[in-house]
């Protein structure tokens, strides 16, 4: 008699699961195409800048990402829960984060000068404010976007910046004239026209109304949680290059920055699947449905990343050597081993933003603790002894425990078996 109802909700999952497959694979091939152009601008950048002014470009752009996304305060997702859910009207959103977005970005150019390169007074009084301006703008708009279900127009900002940089790196390649400094004015013009495109993005789809002032404390309050996840996970990996550079060099932050980041495109691309995931749980009547699919999909992710970074391993030492040269060999090592985190990396970044789809996002920082946690006391272990391997190993080691413990959680949490999300299948659970 129970076998009815199972059968109809497997292949009602079974559609759902092929439904968010096919919008997640649309969104892949747009972020895919952005990663494209990132890397090749990455490459561009190797060959221009030597090894310690990359290292201080690597932390420079790491610390701008971090600060957007600790002091957006978790606006972006706390705006798609509030239009997912009806609280608020689009045109009150919008206004709402349009009043915070100068004072947000005040506050996060803060953050960053604590940790920017010596690239003079042009760094400091133009590249950081204007390159959090317009990360701030994205960040934000894109809430607006997620909430609504425009997942092409958030994939069209998403890709815009990387795209952009790539013309101006592009531009100083054919005309030889490249240094640090001219690479972070292009760098924050870049950031600043996708801004702008992405608040025009935010004000056709959503409208603008008055701004509500006793709007924004909720709002706040409810993205905060989301704020210092997001930030934590981003610090889950990126505290590796700032372990490097503190108990070695720039220089050798410049090379492992090189590994990591080959490794780490295919990963990224994750991530826009994973907002694709959060906009439809968010938006989902049924989301214990929603986040069973969604675990289903983290196994295919997992297993179809990992293999990539088989063949990312293989080609690890021809890689680097035709893209940057010999003068950054000892980033062949790093590429290989952490090629090993591309896998667990691109599920868990599909597995989070389901969790706190539920509204609850503080149920995952736990787990993202005890990552950062594995990451910075191997890190400490590891890199005095072993150099950019051991940090290195240390990378992967967090990685593969964020995973984990992300797997207990949706199994203590919400009952979804562990062989959910490690192993694939379009079949339901059971009961």
């Amino acid at each position: 008699m129970l076998a009815v109802p199972f059968a109809s909700r497997d292949a009602t999952l079974m559609g759902t699961t092929g439904q968010l497959l096919r919008r997640i694979a649309a969104v892949l091939v747009g972020r895919s195409m952005a990663r494209v152009a990132q890397f090749v601008a990455f490459l561009l950048l190797g060959r221009m800048l030597d090894p310690s002014d990359f290292g201080w470009y690597g932390i420079l752009t790491a610390s701008i990402v971090l600060a957007a996304q600790i002091g957006s305060i978790g606006l972006r997702q706390a705006a798609a829960v509030w239009l997912g859910q009806g609280k608020d009207t689009p045109g009150q959103v919008v206004a709402n984060l349009l009043t915070l977005w100068p004072v947000l970005s005040a506050l996060s150019v803060v953050g960053v000068l604590l940790v920017a390169p010596p690239v003079g007074a042009v760094g400091l009084a133009f590249v950081i404010p204007v390159a959090m301006l317009g990360a701030m703008a994205v960040i934000l708009m894109q809430g607006v976007l997620l909430g609504l279900g425009r997942t092409t127009a958030f994939g069209l900002t998403d890709s815009l910046m990387p795209m952009l940089l790539l013309v101006a790196v592009a531009g100083f390649a054919l005309t030889g004239q490249a240094s640090l400094g001219a690479v972070l004015v292009a760098l924050a013009g870049s950031y600043l026209l996708a801004g702008g495109v992405a608040i025009v993005m935010g004000l056709r789809w959503g409208g603008l109304a008055r701004p509500e002032p006793s709007r924004i404390v909720p709002m706040v309050r409810h993205g905060f949680a989301f704020a210092v996840n997001v930030f934590l996970i981003l610090l889950s990996t990126r505290i590796s290059l700032f372990l490097v550079e503190g108990l070695a060099s720039a220089e050798a932050a410049g090379q492992f920055f090189v590994g990591q980041r080959l490794s780490d495109v295919l990963g990224e691309v994750a991530m826009a699947a994973g907002f694709v995931l959060f906009s439809d749980t968010v938006r989902a009547e049924d989301r214990a449905a929603a986040m069973r699919a969604n675990a289903r999909i983290a196994a295919f992710v997992l297993w179809g990343f990992t293999g990539l970074s088989i063949v990312v391993m293989l080609l690890a030492a021809p890689l680097v050597a035709l893209t940057f040269g010999e003068t950054y060999a000892p980033a062949v090592p790093v590429l290989q081993i952490t090629a090993l985190a591309i896998g667990p990396a691109a599920a868990t970044k599909l597995i989070y933003p389901t969790l706190t789809a539920q509204g609850r996002p503080l149920i995952a920082t736990p787990v993202i603790l005890v990552g950062i946690a594995v990451n910075v006391a191997l890190s400490l272990v590891l890199i005095p002894g072993f150099g950019l391997t051991g940090a290195a190993i240390a990378l992967v080691a967090s990685q593969v425990a964020l995973l984990a413990g992300y797997g207990v959680v949706l199994k203590r949490r919400f009952e979804i078996p562990y062989r959910t999300s490690l192993i694939p299948s379009l079949r339901g659970d059971g009961p």
